[in-house]
């Protein structure tokens, strides 16, 4: 095209865009991969937890049992889904009082903190009262890590296995989840005086990526320091602090009391 003063101008030919369907779904796909992802974080799956099985009752994510429920419910389901109400009718695991028990816990997204393992001595069902309560039977079978010299005897410093992390002195059912993804194995013990025929065991995961959820990280992780392995890893920023009189302290009670500041998972296996 020429100007009227003579010079060449580019012309740029406008016209509608349309998007056809096949244009339109590779868009789509485009936009759902730089999505946030909110697929959750973990999952029980040894012993094979209620929602270890994608369904539209979990929202195929069965790795997404974070919130207030019992056996774990992001609300982001319909209210039934607790877990609660009858699914995976049976017992999936038979294990004897006194016996060592490997639990396999699947890690999709890593907010370090620690796990804890109880058991209700009856089926934890939506009668079940108050199962988290000061008596509740929750409460009443708390399991105890296995220590490292007597699960394996060879561990050393920064050991990849997770059972191989010493044991806390003043928590000693808590077991700290190492760095990386994928599958960790843990180790506990089954109370030798536990008596059920239909139990409920119950799995809990106290995320510390964003604070320091419970009492007494700062005086584990300067433990574990002082023995050689390297602390920083397994905390980051969310170490704590130890005084000497928590060093001192003898704390005989269990993690029942929480300050509940960050993101808590709970399943459950029967």
């Amino acid at each position: 095209h020429v100007g009227s003063d003579g010079s060449l101008q580019e012309v740029v030919a406008c016209r509608p865009v349309t998007m056809t369907k096949a244009t339109f779904a590779t868009a789509a796909l485009l936009l759902l991969a730089m999505a946030p992802s909110v697929s959750g974080h973990a999952w029980l799956t040894e012993p094979p937890s209620r929602n270890a099985v994608g369904s539209a009752r979990n929202g195929y994510c069965p790795q997404c049992g974070n919130g207030a429920g019992i056996c774990g419910d992001g609300n982001q389901w319909p209210q039934s889904s607790n877990y609660l109400g009858g699914e995976n009718e049976g017992v999936k695991r038979t294990y004897t009082a006194g016996e060592i028990v490997e639990l396999a816990v699947q890690v999709t997204a890593h907010h370090r903190g620690h796990m804890e393992v109880r058991i209700c001595d009856q089926r934890l069902g939506p009668l079940t009262p108050d199962p988290e309560g000061p008596s509740g039977c929750l409460n009443k079978w708390v399991l105890h890590r296995v220590a490292p010299e007597e699960m394996y005897g060879d561990c050393v410093p920064n050991d990849p296995r997770g059972s191989c992390q010493p044991l806390d002195p003043n928590h000693p059912e808590r077991w700290y989840l190492p760095p990386g993804v994928g599958q960790h194995k843990m180790h506990f013990r089954i109370p030798a005086n536990l008596q059920c025929e239909n139990c409920t065991m119950q799995w809990r995961w106290w995320t510390a990526n964003s604070c320091i959820p419970a009492d007494g990280y700062g005086c584990y992780f300067w433990h574990i320091e002082q023995r050689g392995w390297n602390a920083d890893t397994w905390c980051g920023t969310m170490c704590g602090t130890c005084s000497g009189s928590f060093l001192q302290a003898n704390a005989s009670h269990a993690s029942g009391q929480k300050r509940r500041c960050a993101e808590e998972f709970r399943n459950c296996a029967d």
